[in-house]
C-alpha cells in the first residue's frame, strides 16, 4: 500500500518541479528576447532603415510578453526574421548603387576607366562584428591642402569584386590630380582575421590607423600622421608608431604577429 500512495505523490511533484523550472527558463529566454529585440530596433532607427509594425519597437515588456505566449521556436524566427532584415538594410545603405553612400567630388576624381566608385561607407567585418563603417570620416574629407582657395579631397572607391582603395585629388593649375594611395583592401573584411581602417584629418594633418586581428594569434596597430607638401605635391609622412599584442605559444614564446606598416599616400 505505502509504494502504491507514493509513486503517484512522486510523479505530481516532479511534474510540479519541471514546470516550474521550465516556466523560469521561459522567461529568462523572453527577458533576453526582450531586450535583443529592442537593440535590433535601435540599430534600426540609428540606420535609418525605416522598418515599421510590432515586430520593430522598443517597448521590451511588450517584447517580453508577446514571447511568453508563443514557444521558443516562433520567439527565435522573429529575432532572425529581424536580422535578417536588418542585414540588407546595412548591404543597401553600404552599396555603391545607394545614391545616399555616393561621395560627391569633381568628375575628374572619379575612376577614368569606371570600375571604381567612390563610396562613404563599407559593410565590414572585424573582430567578430559585421558593421556599416566609415574609413574616411564622415565618407570624405574636403579640405585646401595646397591652399590654393579649392577644394582637396581623399575618399575611397570601390569596385565589382569587393575591392576598395584610398586616394587623393589635389587640385591644381591643370585641373585635379588623382593619386592612388597603396593602402588597399577587401570591402567585406573578415570577422577572424584582417584589418580594420581609419582615415581623419585635422587642418593640413591626415591621420591614418590601421587595427589588425587573427583568431588565436593576438593583434596589432599602427597609427600614422602625414602633412602635405605644396613643393612636392604630395603627402608626406611626420610621424609613424606601431605594436602588437601577440598570445603566446605552447613552448611560451610569442607568436610572430604581423605589424601593418604606414601607407604610402
Amino acid at each position: 500500500m505505502y509504494k502504491l500512495h507514493t509513486t503517484p505523490y512522486l510523479v505530481l511533484v516532479s511534474t510540479v518541479i519541471f514546470s516550474s523550472s521550465a516556466s523560469a527558463n521561459r522567461t529568462i529566454d523572453c527577458e533576453t528576447y526582450a531586450r535583443t529585440a529592442s537593440k535590433q530596433h535601435t540599430e534600426n532607427i540609428k540606420l535609418s532603415c525605416d522598418y515599421h509594425g510590432l515586430r520593430w519597437s522598443n517597448n521590451k515588456a511588450g517584447h517580453q510578453h508577446w514571447c511568453e505566449t508563443v514557444r521558443y521556436k516562433i520567439s527565435a524566427s522573429e529575432t532572425k526574421a529581424r536580422d535578417k532584415l536588418l542585414k540588407e538594410c546595412k548591404v543597401h545603405i553600404s552599396s555603391s548603387l545607394n545614391p545616399d553612400n555616393k561621395v560627391q567630388i569633381p568628375s575628374s576624381c572619379r575612376d577614368p576607366l569606371g570600375k571604381y566608385r567612390p563610396v562613404r561607407s563599407i559593410y565590414h567585418s572585424f573582430r567578430y562584428e559585421t558593421q556599416v563603417k566609415y574609413p574616411v570620416t564622415h565618407g570624405l574629407i574636403s579640405y585646401d591642402f595646397n591652399h590654393d582657395q579649392l577644394k582637396d579631397y581623399l575618399f575611397i572607391e570601390r569596385n565589382s569584386k569587393d575591392r576598395v582603395r584610398l586616394l587623393s585629388c589635389i587640385s591644381s593649375t591643370q585641373g585635379y590630380q588623382r593619386k592612388l594611395s597603396n593602402l588597399s583592401f577587401n570591402a567585406l573584411g573578415d570577422s577572424t582575421m584582417g584589418g580594420e581602417f581609419t582615415i581623419s584629418h585635422k587642418a593640413n594633418q591626415i591621420d591614418i590607423n590601421i587595427n589588425y586581428f587573427e583568431h588565436n594569434a593576438g593583434s596589432s596597430w599602427v597609427q600614422s600622421s602625414y602633412q602635405y607638401s605644396q613643393p612636392r605635391k604630395i603627402f608626406v609622412l611626420k610621424s609613424s608608431q606601431s605594436d602588437s599584442s601577440p598570445v603566446l605559444m605552447d613552448d611560451g614564446s610569442p607568436y610572430p604577429m604581423y605589424v601593418p606598416q604606414a601607407p604610402k599616400l
